[in-house]
């Protein structure tokens, strides 16, 4: 990124003034570290993080929390299901933290295939491999840790509506299916993504949570849309 795009990342951040946050195309340990220095200057300091980085893969995943992070679940390497040698592209960032009140919650992250690609349909079946994967992952994790609040964040390069979104909402049993959030900016839209070749307003990114985290929760959540935010990022 540039330095007037990762300054208006920094700016965006202190707005929302979070106390995690889960990134998506990040370019690795260093991008991250001068995130948490630019960060650190406007008074928001994370000392808890983790990134998550694929050899040969220039995006990486990472977390950037205020609280502890206790359990690392992260995978670099996830094999794709029924394949033998074929992995998931980017892994699948996975941490618990533990808030100051001693409860804890799980969060889960991935990027799948870009749309960006010489053959659209390998692509898509890609993605709605990896998100099978990923739903692998997450009903493990509800039949391992039951009741464990677990959020799930991600790229997912697919609308609500398309195979890899259903597969991970719907999940591979009744204990691990997913709701997504539905969260609108300050005009009430829901997009978070202007793919300008074809003139869409998408949802690629999105978050579920479990019922279990759904119940702490009050309300969807919001888009950040500050003018900043058109210079951050293309989402």
């Amino acid at each position: 990124k540039s330095l007037e795009s990762r300054e208006a990342v920094v700016e965006v951040i202190a707005s929302a003034q979070p106390a995690i946050v889960g990134l998506i195309e990040i370019g690795g340990p260093v991008a991250l570290q001068d995130l948490r220095q630019r960060l650190g200057a406007k008074g928001l300091e994370y000392p808890y993080f983790r990134v998550l980085a694929r050899q040969g893969e220039d995006r990486a995943l990472a977390l950037l929390s205020m609280h502890p992070i206790v359990q690392d679940n992260s995978q670099e390497n996830v094999k794709l299901h029924q394949q033998k040698r074929r992995k998931m592209l980017r892994g699948i960032l996975d941490v618990t933290v533990r808030l100051d009140d001693g409860r804890m919650f799980r969060i889960v992250g991935a990027h799948l295939k870009s749309r960006v690609s010489d053959n659209a349909s390998a692509a898509t079946a890609l993605r709605k491999q990896e998100a099978y994967t990923l739903a692998l992952h997450i009903q493990h994790v509800a039949r391992t840790q039951k009741g464990m609040p677990l959020l799930v964040f991600g790229d997912w390069n697919d609308g609500p509506a398309d195979a890899a979104p259903q597969i991970l909402q719907q999940g591979l049993s009744a204990d691990a299916a997913l709701r997504r959030l539905s969260p609108e900016d300050s005009r009430g839209e829901k997009w978070t993504l202007y793919f300008k070749r074809g003139k869409e307003y998408c949802i690629y990114d999105q978050i579920f949570v479990n019922p279990t985290l759904r119940e702490r929760m009050r309300g969807q959540g919001g888009i950040v849309d500050t003018p900043a935010s058109a210079k951050a990022s293309d989402h």
